[in-house]
C-alpha cells in the first residue's frame, strides 16, 4: 500500500470510527434525557413500569442481533458483487419482517401482562418500532452507510425528545410507549426506504437463515444468557422490592451506560469492517485497525472519566433534583432561622428521624 493510500485508509477508518461513536452517542444521550423527562413528568410507578417493558424489549432485541444483525455484518461484506449478495441482502429483510411479525404477536399478548397500565396496541408499537430501528442501524453499518445512520438517529432522537417534552404535562405510560415506538418506526421506515429490498422466495430465505444460524449458534447461548441475566435483575427488584425501586435502578443504570458509545459504536463499525478486511487485506493491516480501535477506546474512555468527574453531580441532579438529605438539612435550617428571627420567644420543636426514615421508597421518591 502506498503512503498516500495508507493515509487515505487511516483517515477513512478513523472518521468511520468517530461517526459510529457519535451515532451511538445520540442514542445513549437520548435514553438518558428520556429517563429524566419520565422521572420528572411521571410517577415513580410509571417510570418503573417503563423500565420493565424496556427490559423485555432488550431481551428480544438481543435475540434479533444474534440471529439477524450480527450474521449480516459478518457475511454481507464477504460477498462479491452479484446475484448471491443481492439474494442475501433481500432475504435478510424478509427474515427481519418474519421476526417482527412474531415479536409483534408476542407483544400483543404481553402488553397487559408486563404492566396493567399499558395496552396491547402501544406495547406493540413500542416493541416493533424499537426492534426495527435497531435493525435499520445495524443494516446501515453492514452496508457501510454510517452517515445515513447518523442522520436517521439524529432525526429520531429530536422527534422523540421533542414529543416527550411537548406532552410532558400529560405523560402516561401509553403516551411514552407510543411516542418512542412511533418515532422509531416512522424514522427507520423513511430512511431505510431507499435501500429497502425484500424477497418472497422461500428457498432464498431458508438459505439465508441457514447461513445466519451457522454464525449465531456459536454465540447465541452466551449472548442470550448475558442479556437475560442483565434484565432479570430488573424483574427481581420488582418482585422482591417494588416497581419504584426499578425506576431508581433504571435511572442510575442509564447514567452509568452513558459512555457506551465508545464501545458499542466501535464494535458496530468494526464487525463488518474487519470482516471485509480479513478477506482482502494482510494480517498487518488488520492488526493496525485493531490497535487503532483500542487506542480510540482508551482515549475516549479517559475523556469520559474526566468529564464524569466534572459533571457527575450535575448529571445526578438532573435525574433526581436535590438530594433527599440536602432537602432535610434545608428544613432544619428553616427551623433554626425561624428560632433566631424571634429569639425573645421560646421555641420548642420536635424533629423525628432526622436524615433517616423508615419508609425507604417514599424517602427516595421524595
Amino acid at each position: 500500500m502506498s503512503t498516500k493510500g495508507y493515509l487515505m485508509y487511516k483517515k477513512s477508518f478513523l472518521s468511520g470510527s468517530l461517526l459510529s461513536m457519535i451515532e451511538q452517542g445520540f442514542s445513549s444521550v437520548t435514553s438518558f434525557l428520556t429517563t429524566i423527562i419520565i422521572a420528572h413528568s411521571c410517577s415513580m410507578q410509571t417510570a418503573g413500569q417503563y423500565a420493565l417493558i424496556l427490559s423485555l424489549s432488550l431481551i428480544v432485541l438481543g435475540l434479533q442481533r444474534v440471529i439477524i444483525a450480527v450474521p449480516f455484518s459478518v457475511h454481507y461484506p464477504k460477498y462479491a458483487e452479484g446475484s448471491e449478495k443481492k439474494r442475501y441482502y433481500a432475504s435478510t429483510f424478509s427474515l427481519e419482517f418474519i421476526f417482527l411479525i412474531a415479536a409483534g404477536i408476542i407483544s400483543l399478548f404481553l402488553g397487559g401482562k408486563a404492566s396493567h397500565s399499558a395496552n396491547g396496541i402501544t406495547f406493540f408499537i413500542f416493541f416493533v418500532g424499537y426492534l426495527y430501528k435497531d435493525f435499520s442501524r445495524q443494516l446501515f453499518f453492514g452496508v457501510g452507510r454510517i452517515g445515513n445512520c447518523l442522520i436517521m438517529s439524529i432525526t429520531q432522537c429530536v422527534a422523540q425528545l421533542g414529543m416527550l417534552i411537548f406532552f410532558r404535562s400529560n405523560l402516561s405510560l401509553n403516551t411514552v410507549l407510543g411516542i418512542i415506538g412511533g418515532s422509531c418506526l416512522v424514522c427507520s421506515s423513511l430512511f431505510i426506504a431507499s435501500i429497502f429490498k425484500m424477497t418472497l422466495n422461500l428457498k432464498d430465505i431458508l438459505k439465508t437463515w441457514q447461513e445466519n444460524w451457522w454464525t449465531a449458534k456459536w454465540s447465541i447461548g452466551i449472548s442470550m444468557s448475558d442479556s437475560v441475566k442483565s434484565q432479570m435483575s430488573v424483574w427481581m427488584l420488582n418482585f422482591f422490592q417494588s416497581t419504584e425501586s426499578v425506576a431508581i435502578y433504571n435511572n442510575n443504570n442509564t447514567l452509568a451506560t452513558l459512555p457506551q458509545p465508545v464501545f458499542v459504536g466501535l464494535s458496530q463499525y468494526l464487525l463488518p469492517n474487519l470482516s471485509a478486511s480479513i478477506q482482502t487485506e494482510s494480517s498487518k493491516s488488520v492488526s493496525k485497525k485493531v490497535y487503532s480501535a483500542c487506542l480510540i477506546a482508551a482515549v475516549a474512555n479517559l475523556l469520559w472519566c474526566i468529564g464524569l468527574g466534572i459533571l457527575g453531580k450535575s448529571l445526578i441532579g438532573m435525574l433526581y433534583g436535590e438530594s433527599y438529605y440536602i432537602v432535610e438539612i434545608k428544613s432544619l435550617k428553616r427551623i433554626m432561622d425561624a428560632a433566631l428571627a424571634d429569639s425573645d420567644s421560646p421555641l420548642l420543636c420536635f424533629v423525628d428521624e432526622v436524615l433517616r426514615g423508615t419508609n425507604t421508597v417514599e424517602r427516595i421518591a421524595a
